[in-house]
């Protein structure tokens, strides 16, 4: 298919598109961008509700036009308001907003294209809030006065309490879910490596106001925990699970099951010799008593 063949391909599909941003569209789609940095675009979209026929770009090589990702956030904008269809904001969306601010996306990206990807991100936005739901296409039942009376019904009020049938059904479902998911040692590295990059970088100063709002939150009955007790089993896992957690944060605990064994072969022998003697053959320097009483209850008992 050539341009005008496309064109008539969509409006046959959408008689009622807005022509006026499809050929918009159809000009940006007209040919391939230059710019160091290009995405693959689809002209006629892949998406299962409008051309899942033409996915295959090997198939239908007319179906493809490299642009830049500006004009690829533009595209999918002046398709989206040409046909108006859900599968056509979707891409709009995860154009905007689904980029990592590190992405080759950015650079070399001029003041210019940052205001045309803000005015697309806007024209989303607006469209979002409209009276078409952005995931069905279909009109919202819920007017703007209504949504206002539901708010002001719902405000200081507390979420519904789950009763304890449907509160052990959750909990045995996230268990089911958990037996079976492992994750690796790598895995972790990345996930904590990740998060303290974002704490990092995204630091949130609080006034002493803000402090002691969140702080009078969280006291008396708006606690968490307010009103509930646990039985002293519940509370020896809790002690438990937080001891696990705190020697696996610390490095000498990694050795362990060495460790055990030259506490055996150098006994009787003082916390503080101990300490002494696997710090001179290279382990950390850490506080060794909560380990050597961990030796002796757990394993010389």
């Amino acid at each position: 298919m050539n341009i005008q063949q496309i064109k008539q391909e969509i409006l046959s599909r959408f008689p009622n598109a807005e022509e006026t941003y499809l050929d918009k569209y159809l000009e940006i789609c007209s040919k391939d961008d230059t710019t160091d940095y290009v995405e693959a675009h689809h002209i006629l979209p892949k998406s299962k509700s409008l051309w899942p026929e033409y996915i295959s770009f090997k198939s239908n090589p007319w179906n493809k036009v490299k642009l830049s990702y500006v004009n690829h956030c533009l595209a999918h904008l002046y398709i989206a308001k040409s046909i108006n269809h859900f599968a056509a904001w979707t891409p709009v969306q995860r154009m905007i907003y689904g980029t990592n601010e590190n992405s080759m996306k950015y650079r070399n990206i001029t003041e210019e294209d940052v205001m045309v990807i803000a005015k697309c991100a806007e024209e989303y936005k607006t469209h979002y809030r409209g009276d078409i739901h952005h995931n069905t296409g279909l009109k919202r039942n819920v007017g703007d006065e209504a949504r206002r009376k539901i708010s002001l019904a719902l405000k200081g009020k507390k979420k519904p309490e789950r009763t304890e049938g449907h509160k052990q059904n959750l909990t045995s479902s996230i268990r089911k879910r958990y037996e079976t998911y492992v994750v690796s040692q790598e895995t972790r590295e990345k996930l904590s490596s990740s998060i303290k990059k974002y704490y990092s970088e995204n630091k949130r100063i609080l006034s002493s106001a803000h402090k002691k709002a969140i702080s009078d939150g969280m006291k008396g009955e708006n606690h968490m925990y307010f009103g509930k007790t646990f039985s002293n089993e519940h509370k020896s896992k809790i002690s438990e699970s937080n001891k696990i957690t705190k020697r696996n944060n610390q490095p000498h605990w990694k050795f362990y099951d060495e460790l055990f064994e030259k506490y055996v072969q150098w006994q009787p022998i003082t916390h503080s010799t101990f300490r002494t003697k696997v710090v001179k053959l290279g382990y950390p320097d850490k506080f060794y008593g909560n380990m050597i009483k961990s030796f002796e209850t757990e394993k010389l008992a």
